[in-house]
């Protein structure tokens, strides 16, 4: 293996933030990229954005404080590495890139596994999960080890996912563990959200909270049977809602009235972030029992878990995929096996009878989240991997 000589990081010389989704796209890569990417700004680094165009970029793009290049003609899956390639390269050269993150390792990584050496310039890599979790055909596979062992750094939102890349046998390349972050001047605790019990009438209910795409392995139906138990026993002081939409929504609210716990449920659906923050304050426990799928379909990590603990509710969530990094059970919330649907409903009962428990919990939930998820704790860790790499000599 040659060896180039080390050089020092520059904060004016530019970083490479190369991302497919980035903001005001919707959904957790693009939210994490553009995060990123300001708390880095904040930290003095002058950044560029490489990111496909998305509705209503250009008002979005002209009030940030780093510039931000828009790939055109890369919506079509199999047609999209050709044009993105010619963007990535451009980019690199006109700007003298030395070091790239990539938010993700397909497309981003793999284009930028193919340009590195030629380009003189270094990248990271950050896996969200679906690189373990999703079965992979022999080509793709083979692709995506390339990209990590090329790489000079990969980053883990959470420890399930780094333990999966060590089975991949990444010796030649150092992997860190950075979770995901959370705006926690967002989502606080101390917000004014009293219309919502009225809105909902449940001032005398426990109210339980999920947000989530409704997907079978996010185990919305394992909580309405554990309601369904609570209310034979004589619990019926429960009123569950639901943020989000999916497949499943059907076939959840036929569950519920097979049930007979309709009354009880509501399909909120798909809220913004603005509406959705209210909804964690006035929540009594928020709870998601995700479970891993037969196809291999598992919770990477579940940031809706951080957002909750900001604003200091007890989580209760299934013990499977990255989920225990967000939750310290016992301590911020509980973990249940997914398919206990008895166990779930005795931990539901147990935050509804001890309040003041759950005060306490949920103010040690949201100690942690700053500690260990607010974005600038995020950046300051992901700072150093940037030093790291330039502490040490280039790889051919």
């Amino acid at each position: 293996m040659m060896l180039f000589k080390p050089t020092p990081l520059n904060k004016e010389q530019p970083i490479l933030i190369f991302a497919f989704d980035f903001a005001p796209l919707r959904g957790g890569i693009a939210k994490y990229a553009y995060e990123l990417t300001r708390h880095l700004h904040k930290l003095g680094y002058t950044l560029i954005v490489l990111a496909r165009k998305a509705p209503g970029d250009q008002a979005f793009d002209e009030n940030q404080p780093f510039r931000i290049i828009r790939m055109k003609g890369v919506s079509f899956r199999w047609f999209r590495l050709l044009p993105m390639s010619f963007y990535f390269v451009w980019t690199v050269l006109r700007h003298n890139i030395r070091l790239v993150h990539c938010i993700n390792w397909i497309p981003c990584g793999f284009v930028a596994r193919l340009f590195h050496l030629p380009l003189r310039c270094r990248f990271v890599v950050t896996c969200h999960g679906e690189e373990i979790t999703r079965s992979l055909g022999i080509p793709r596979r083979l692709f995506m080890l390339s990209t990590f062992r090329k790489a000079s750094w990969l980053i883990a939102g959470n420890n399930f996912i780094r333990e999966g890349l060590n089975r991949f046998a990444l010796e030649t390349t150092p992997i860190s563990v950075i979770g995901f972050g959370v705006d926690s001047d967002f989502f606080r605790p101390d917000l004014d959200a009293e219309f919502l019990r009225v809105k909902y009438g449940s001032r005398r209910k426990k109210m339980l909270l999920t947000v989530a795409s409704l997907k079978k392995r996010k185990g919305v139906d394992r909580v309405l049977e554990a309601l369904h138990r609570l209310k034979e026993k004589g619990h019926s002081q429960f009123l569950y809602i639901i943020i989000g939409d999916g497949p499943e929504k059907e076939n959840l609210q036929t569950q519920a009235q097979q049930l007979g716990i309709s009354e009880e449920v509501i399909f909120a659906g798909i809220l913004s972030d603005k509406d959705l923050r209210f909804h964690y304050c006035i929540c009594d426990c928020f709870v998601m029992v995700n479970r891993e799928e037969p196809v291999g379909d598992i919770e990477g990590f579940g940031i809706v878990f951080i957002e909750a603990a900001a604003a200091e509710k007890v989580t209760i969530g299934g013990k499977s995929g990255g989920v225990p990094d967000s939750i310290v059970d016992g301590k911020s919330g509980f973990l249940v096996d997914p398919n206990d649907v008895d166990k779930l409903a005795d931990k539901i009962l147990w935050v509804a009878e001890h309040k003041n428990e759950t005060v306490e919990m949920g103010r040690f939930a949201r100690k942690r989240a700053i500690s260990l998820f607010s974005w600038g704790a995020i950046a300051n860790r992901t700072e150093m991997i940037y030093q790291n790499i330039f502490a040490r000599p280039r790889r051919a």
